[in-house]
């Protein structure tokens, strides 16, 4: 039932991130020579056709939906965008694991990391609206069939991410070469243990 929420949700929040990324690089304009100039060796310049691939896959599983919501082809199309962003944040998840100024982050455990931290993000947020929409009378049927089973899903992939981030840390602090880096992050860097122990674990983990 809301599939096509879902739908405009990941394209929305797939854009913001873009964006945001974008702005960040501090050259907006050189998205240009990106797009037009490949470097087939660099994960975030194929990164750039998977997210073309992403908008293209989920656009046309919205225009399905919309032309033909009981048609046999919508199955298909949900199923190939679903693949398809599990493939997009395993390069985004690759790119972290291999910059050169991240050493802290090389790990194989980056890719599926990814996908369970934007998983449970991304239905944290679809959730957020949800209670939105409930609260304007719009959708309180549907999402009381629901609820149960988002709480559950959320749960799980909340305890999921979790468990991937224990472990790239105990790992950290059993490597000679990465416990400065574990110290940096969890006890002595200012601001950033303070991310990572209210934010991340109290905010984003426990609390939930």
């Amino acid at each position: 039932p809301f599939s096509r929420l879902s739908c405009l949700l990941a394209l929305a929040l797939l854009a913001g991130g873009l964006f945001a990324l974008l702005i960040d690089l501090g050259r907006p304009d050189q998205i240009f020579t990106a797009l037009t100039h490949f470097n087939f060796t660099s994960v975030f310049a194929v990164n750039i056709l998977i997210y073309t691939g992403f908008f293209i896959i989920v656009g046309l599983y919205g225009l399905v939906m919309l032309a033909a919501p009981q048609g046999g082809i919508v199955r298909p199309f949900g199923v190939a965008s679903f693949l398809w962003r599990l493939i997009m944040t395993t390069g985004t998840g690759s790119v972290f694991g291999v910059l050169a100024g991240r050493g802290g982050m090389h790990s194989a455990i980056m890719p599926p990391l990814f996908i369970a931290l934007s998983l449970s993000l991304g239905l944290a947020v679809f959730v957020l609206v949800l209670a939105g929409l409930e609260y304007s009378g719009q959708r309180q049927a549907r999402l009381d069939a629901a609820s149960g089973r988002i709480r559950g899903l959320l749960a799980t992939l909340i305890a999921v991410s979790f468990y991937m981030v224990l472990a790239l840390n105990l790992i950290g602090v059993a490597s000679p070469a990465q416990r400065g880096y574990e110290a940096f992050v969890l006890c002595t860097g200012g601001v950033y243990p303070l991310l990572f122990w209210g934010g991340y674990l109290a905010v984003g983990t426990v609390l939930p």
